[in-house]
């Protein structure tokens, strides 16, 4: 059975508000928060690495996370977990589900943040229940992971199969300011201050 997510927070977690440290949206069943350090702690569902301090298993108290250089911005979804680093590169950790790690590749799972190759220039990560959304710098946004209900944004609600998904472009999709992924569905916010949604609309959250 799928678990609940691991929790995460950077240093200054207690006095988030007054830092000026940058918060990230929460995942499924978790919570994450950043300051501009490299000191991250994780606790929580483990079951998958996606603590992100080399072990598996729950912890219940927070342990620290080794990161590959300061930490800009923290996102925890259900079973893995992402950080955009200060010099504009992604990290991500935990269970390769549907490929979403990034990395192309349904395993191994990765229980230490890993620097995803050729993806610079990010200033934000969004995890969903089983898909990944990165904003870059320049305003594009790169998906990846499972497609059943068009929630990666290319168009088309296609099976994904894995191995195979890798970061991506999102075709059509520029002035972006900032992204969010729900269970199935995801919002990009652009410049203009007009929402673009796509995904499940069961409920109707996707517009």
């Amino acid at each position: 059975m799928r678990r609940a997510g691991a929790l995460l927070a950077a240093a200054g977690l207690a006095a988030l508000a007054m830092t000026g440290s940058a918060a990230a949206p929460a995942g499924a069943a978790s919570t994450a928060a950043a300051a501009r350090t490299p000191g991250v702690w994780g606790w929580g569902s483990n079951n998958y690495g996606q603590v992100g301090n080399g072990t598996y298993g729950e912890l219940p108290t927070p342990v620290t996370v080794t990161m590959p250089g300061p930490v800009a911005q923290l996102a925890a979804g259900s079973e893995d977990s992402a950080a955009v680093l200060t010099d504009g590169r992604l990290a991500t950790w935990g269970g390769a589900f549907y490929c979403l790690l990034g990395s192309g590749a349904s395993a191994p799972e990765r229980s230490v943040p890993t620097v995803l190759p050729g993806l610079t220039g990010m200033v934000q990560a969004a995890i969903g229940l089983d898909h990944v959304l990165a904003l870059g710098s320049a305003g594009t946004v790169w998906s990846w992971g499972t497609n059943a209900f068009g929630q990666l944004g290319n168009g088309t609600t296609s099976s994904v199969s894995c191995p195979g998904p890798v970061p991506v472009p999102v075709p059509g999709l520029t002035g972006i300011t900032q992204v969010s992924a729900g269970l199935n569905f995801s919002l990009a916010r652009k410049s203009d201050g007009t929402v673009w949604a796509g995904g499940r609309e069961r409920q109707g959250p996707a517009g």
